[in-house]
């Protein structure tokens, strides 16, 4: 408490004190909590060039290291800096107040082309006994325990590593880490970025395997494959070489346009049609409407509405797996089935989530997008608009959830007057594979985040999908743009919607008029749901060599500097 909320820590003393409780006494004299975190709300430029305190920097409130780019980077400098078993020896019990970080420009920390320009000073260690590496790490690796000490510190703000924000949380949805005393919670934390930072965590679960393995307890069997030739790492060196390695792939996604960076979230999901059909279901609702988020309650909280908008959800639900239903006896299939569920901005409140649209997923084994309400967040309680991305993670110990936020950045004159503030930590994509294990890429926005050009040019080398959740009642401009990115990023553009202004479409840049118009719902006020299956291999990976037997769509031309795949249809 009294490193990450100081000032809770005085009022708390300052009651206790005036309590006269008998512990009060054991506090050491010299003992002075650390002053309010005055750094907190600084801007992040503020520290360029300056030898700055690693605790101070994770401290924040945007903290960068819970970003993976910069947490790479920090590892990488880290391991440059100790490049040896010894030097990691020396230094066992390093923490956040022992590093002392040098950054040109905090603002490119995300930018993978600059993580070479992060430095790192090393001060002497302070002594906290908590540190030490536990017995049943090999003397040889306990370099890597350290470090991924470090890691998961940095990206949770945390002294205590083995903390994470929802210690005192109830969650029934799988394992969540021990929960105890701190000899417990050594002894079973749980890495997910959804357990480090929460819905909006720009960490893949790449990082989570990283970390899993650098703090690995005994007897536990770790069958994550997304890091190759682990056991061939066994110096410093080799790490930073892992590390290298992953920083560049992540400059190639980077977009350098938008100064976003992109992450991709690797899904196991089985398609139907030999692994090259994508089932998609567009969905226009008619609740909330517009003239709802003009009241006070912008979050829709309100009891009375909430029912409302509650059983207007749960119809459509229904519906959408009645339609399904529908499609499959047509087909002769056994289970009402979909791949991607889409729904408009702002049409799903945050506590029907669970109980609705988990529970669709379920029944038809969809992902699913959803534009949420506006939420607050932060130490201000500032609204948000973001989408949330609902994935089904099925294994053989049984399914859980992966979920995390697309933000949005920026806002429409109306959300400005209402106080919204743009959030937009990162670019999600989504990698399913196709039937040839080649990866197929979806990305999303919401709304006016589809208009920035920039955000367009960068995802059209990355995306083959892309999708646009919005609530715009300029119909007609929307249907341009959609007109226009569909051949410019050369793949399927989903726009979903909401059913108070209708124009809801899906277009692909296929020759005839007829065949790249493949979904349009006109109409206001008018509930509205389309299923439609893409075939990915038109314009996704392998794009003119899959399924050659078949009659094939004619296929316009590729735009200019198009390089997305090397292989074009003709």
């Amino acid at each position: 408490m009294s490193f990450n909320n100081p000032d809770l820590f005085r009022a708390f003393l300052k009651e206790a004190k005036s309590q006269k409780m008998d512990w009060i006494g054991d506090i050491p004299r010299n003992f002075t909590p650390p002053r309010a975190m005055q750094d907190t709300f600084r801007a992040i430029k503020d520290f360029s060039n300056k030898r700055t305190q690693l605790w101070k920097i994770v401290l924040r409130h945007e903290n960068p290291f819970i970003q993976e780019n910069a947490l790479l980077a920090l590892g990488s400098a880290l391991l440059r800096k100790l490049p040896s078993e010894t030097a990691w020896k020396s230094h066992e019990l390093l923490s956040l107040r022992d590093i002392r970080i040098v950054m040109e420009n905090w603002e490119q920390i995300q930018n993978p082309d600059y993580a070479n320009n992060l430095d790192v000073e090393i001060d002497k260690s302070t002594g906290d006994r908590r540190l030490r590496i536990p017995s049943w790490c090999d003397d040889s690796l306990g370099w890597m325990y350290t470090l991924g000490r470090i890691l998961r510190s940095a990206v949770t703000g945390e002294q205590d590593f083995t903390i994470t924000p929802f210690l005192g949380r109830q969650n029934f949805d799988g394992y969540s880490g021990m929960q105890n005393s701190w000899y417990k919670r050594r002894m079973g934390m749980l890495h997910t970025p959804e357990a480090l930072t929460g819905l909006y965590a720009p960490l893949t679960p790449w990082i989570g395997e990283l970390l899993m393995r650098l703090l690995q307890w005994p007897g536990l069997e770790i069958k994550g494959d997304l890091i190759k030739d682990w056991d061939l790492i066994q110096t410093p060196r080799d790490l930073e070489k892992l590390l290298s390695r992953r920083l560049k792939i992540q400059k190639k996604l980077y977009g350098v346009k938008s100064n976003l960076p992109f992450y991709g979230l690797p899904v196991a999901h089985e398609l139907g049609g030999d692994g090259d059909k994508l089932r998609l279901v567009i969905v226009q609702t008619l609740v909330p409407k517009t003239i709802q988020f003009a009241k006070a309650d912008i979050t829709l909280d309100d009891p009375a509405f909430r029912r409302l908008h509650n059983r207007h959800l749960s119809s459509i639900a229904t519906l959408i797996w009645r339609q399904l239903h529908a499609q499959a006896i047509i087909e002769g299939e056994q289970k009402a089935r979909a791949d991607l569920i889409v729904f408009p901005e702002l049409s799903v409140h945050p506590t029907d989530q669970q109980k609705i649209l988990e529970r669709l997923s379920d029944v038809t084994g969809a992902m699913i997008f959803a534009g949420m309400t506006y939420q607050k967040i932060g130490p201000k309680c500032e609204p948000v608009n973001n989408g949330r991305w609902i994935i089904p993670n099925r294994k053989r110990s049984g399914r859980n959830w992966i979920r995390r936020n697309q933000g949005k950045h920026h806002l429409t004159s109306e959300e400005q007057k209402l106080g919204v503030i743009g959030k937009r930590p990162c670019q999600w994509f989504l990698e399913i594979k196709d039937g040839c294990g080649r990866e197929y890429r979806i990305s999303a926005a919401i709304c006016y985040d589809a208009t920035d050009l920039s955000l367009a040019a960068d995802l059209r080398d990355v995306s083959d999908m892309f999708i646009v959740s919005a609530l715009n009642k300029d119909v007609k401009t929307f249907d341009n743009m959609v007109a226009a990115l569909h051949y410019h990023m050369y793949q399927h553009i989903v726009l979903v919607n909401s059913g108070e202004f209708g124009g809801s479409t899906i277009q692909a840049p296929f020759k005839d008029h007829h065949e790249k118009l493949i979904v349009h719902l006109h109409g206001q006020n008018q509930i509205g749901i389309s299923i439609f299956d893409v075939e990915l291999s038109d314009f996704g990976p392998g794009s003119g060599t899959a399924n050659m037997g078949k009659k094939k769509q004619s296929k316009k031309g590729t735009p200019a500097g198009y390089r997305r795949h090397k292989i074009q249809s003709h």
